[in-house]
């Protein structure tokens, strides 16, 4: 039987143990914290709900149910690969295969004046419950930052009537085009959240945030919500790392040390001469599952496409592989193309559905989908699917759509869209 020790106990490393204990491995789990399975998506949950919203898993229902071994407060500190020994914050285990999932930590934010009263780092579950007290007194808000999490509590602090300024460059520039960021912004300031595409210089106020400056201007509000930058957290292993500071792994999870695999947030896929982070929940899961059989001895491959899917404001996003710009720094000849046809529904609430394909100039096969629109999120799974197959656009040009009665219109914008991108590319 396998010896099969996991570092980490989020979403991917509990995946690659439930796996690889099926599997009948030996499974070890160690977590530094006091509990495994928080999933941070979760957090904004407790300005509506409290604390008690977010759930974590029970280790004793791991050990029962796929007898995995469970050790609290011990993290990896360091691996010798030859002798497959793991040294951990207590003792020296061995193992006949290691799953890294340890999961990325904050940058601690340097922006002048952060310390300030009613400035927010959103880090821990705590953060969150801070900002939730203290909401009753806000009417002014600046959002720093422009991830899904940061976007969805602009639309919950605006539905709350509250004024809030989002400050990012890109909105979701590593998910979505040019284009389709284009419809998020005009969305998000047609229901008066304003973007000012700048970084925040410093936060003014006495003891408390009273404004912020950037470029010179100076933006009153009474908080700053800040989502710091978040980096790889890596034992000493002596791994081979990608651009962005992850461990580097192809698609079975393989480092650059035998039988050591990684998964989740401290990991980058090879994507053409660069690699790529998927620091998203779904991609975490398959990470893991992936990893876990790896380790039991399978040969099993991750199609992976880094999918996003989100609603603001009712109208529906979704997304999975490469912008043109990720394409292009990864050495491939990329070009992209974007189509917006009416909805089929007169009376939906937007009426409009925007796709960017983004695929090679020689061999249209597909890099990226990304959709804005009326029943966008419908178009997840199969944004992902044509993505992590490698189709191409002649591949989608003459897919057959499902037939629905009384709804005018039988094509997928989809294969509309890869029609006009061939069209221009010919």
């Amino acid at each position: 039987m396998a010896e099969v020790i996991v570092a980490g106990g989020g979403v991917s490393g509990i995946a690659a143990a439930i796996t690889s204990s099926s599997l009948g491995s030996r499974v070890t789990l160690l977590e530094e914290s006091e509990r495994i399975g928080v999933r941070k998506s979760d957090f904004q949950r407790v300005l509506q709900f409290g604390e008690k919203a977010v759930k974590s898993t029970d280790p004793e229902e791991l050990k029962v149910r796929f007898g995995i071994a469970i050790r609290l407060r011990e993290k990896v500190v360091s691996a010798d690969t030859n002798k497959r020994v793991v040294e951990t914050s207590r003792e020296k285990l061995r193992y006949d295969s290691l799953i890294i999932a340890t999961g990325a930590s904050p940058v601690p934010e340097t922006t002048r004046g952060i310390s300030k009263k009613r400035a927010y780092l959103m880090n821990s579950l705590s953060d969150y419950s801070g900002l939730s007290r203290d909401l009753g007194n806000l009417s002014t808000v600046v959002i720093l930052g422009s991830t899904p999490l940061a976007l969805t509590l602009a639309e919950f602090l605006a539905k709350k009537k509250m004024r809030v300024t989002v400050f990012s460059t890109s909105l979701l520039s590593p998910y979505l085009s040019a284009p389709i960021q284009g419809i998020l912004t005009e969305r998000l300031k047609m229901n008066g959240v304003r973007i000012v595409e700048s970084a925040v210089d410093s936060i003014a106020g006495m003891e408390k945030v009273e404004a912020v400056v950037s470029g010179g201007t100076v933006y009153p509000c009474e908080a700053v919500v800040a989502f710091p930058r978040t980096v790889p957290k890596i034992p000493r292993i002596g791994l081979r790392l990608g651009n962005f500071g992850g461990i580097l792994v192809d698609k079975m999870m393989k480092t650059s040390q035998p039988s050591v695999f990684a998964a989740g947030d401290c990991a980058e896929i090879q994507v053409g001469i660069s690699s790529s982070p998927l620091r998203l929940q779904s991609a975490a899961k398959v990470m893991g599952e992936v990893a876990g059989a790896n380790a039991a001895g399978r040969s099993e491959v991750a199609h992976l496409s880094g999918t996003l899917g989100f609603v603001a404001f009712g109208l529906e996003f979704c997304a999975a592989g490469q912008t043109l710009e990720e394409a292009t720094r990864a050495g491939f000849d990329a070009g992209e193309f974007t189509y917006s046809e009416a909805g089929r529904e007169r009376d939906s609430d937007s009426n409009i559905l925007s796709c960017s394909l983004v695929y090679d100039r020689n061999s249209h096969v597909l890099y990226g989908v990304q959709m804005a629109g009326w029943r966008g999120l419908s178009y997840a799974d199969f944004a992902s699917l044509a993505v992590s197959m490698n189709v191409r656009l002649e591949d989608l040009a003459y897919l057959e759509s499902c037939f629905v009665p009384m709804i005018s219109g039988d094509e997928s914008p989809v294969a509309t869209t890869a029609k006009k991108a061939l069209s221009s590319a010919r």
